[in-house]
């Protein structure tokens, strides 16, 4: 890992405990990891890093996060609001797994040069998510939807194959589940063995499903 100073550069820092915005300020990264921040003249132990990176005109500020993306739908996400239900079955139900990759690719790609620098996605196929996150370096939790109705799709194999092959074996990709509405005992099962989070849009019973969880903080509400 290289040495790298950002200079003249306005910084949000997004503190509560410091300066919440910083002009004309300086970032040193070291190994990865942000050593100092700081206003005006650069001190003379970070003056000499392997790489300057002017901010000049630049604003800085801290990685965002997308807390519920579908990336398959990516190539529609302009005509989205326009298309039915059906219409987007039947779109999902002859992707194919390479499709999801490439199509992974493009969206986190898109995605970091926003600002995006983790999300949690919801979608089919995730274990071919995974390795698109994995070779773009965007940390990722993957939420098996699983009563996501789609012909020949698994839910369950997938999350599978999130928890054997990934979660908590590749640095920053975890695995999750996530479900619409009604929350079976299948699905409850599954977050309390693998303690995993489960997120539930718009759950029909909320104390009833909190009583089940052994882990209620993994429970995440997801008001769409």
């Amino acid at each position: 890992m290289v040495k790298i100073l950002i200079s003249n550069a306005s910084i949000l820092t997004l503190s509560t405990k410091h300066d919440l915005f910083i002009n004309n300020g300086y970032i040193f990264i070291k190994d990865g990891i942000i050593e100092a921040i700081g206003k005006g003249e650069v001190p003379e132990e970070y003056q000499y890093p392997e790489l300057l990176i002017s901010g000049k005109g630049r604003l800085v500020m801290p990685g965002l996060s997308s807390g519920f993306t579908g990336i398959s739908l990516y190539p529609l996400r302009y005509e989205l609001m326009s298309l039915s239900k059906d219409k987007i079955n039947d779109y999902l139900s002859i992707l194919t797994r390479t499709d999801i990759y490439y199509t992974s690719i493009l969206a986190f790609t898109e995605l970091l040069f926003k600002g995006i620098t983790s999300l949690m996605v919801a979608d089919i196929f995730l274990d071919d998510v995974a390795r698109a996150a994995n070779d773009i370096g965007i940390p990722v939790t993957l939420s098996s939807p699983i009563n996501l109705e789609i012909p020949n799709y698994d839910p369950l194999h997938e999350f599978e194959l999130i928890m054997h092959r990934w979660h908590n074996r590749v640095e920053n990709i975890y695995g999750a589940l996530s479900a619409y509405g009604d929350v079976n005992d299948v699905i409850i099962k599954n977050a309390n063995e693998f303690n995993v989070r489960l997120f539930v849009i718009e759950p029909h019973d909320i104390n009833t499903l909190r009583n089940k969880i052994n882990n209620v903080s993994n429970l995440v509400l997801v008001d769409p």
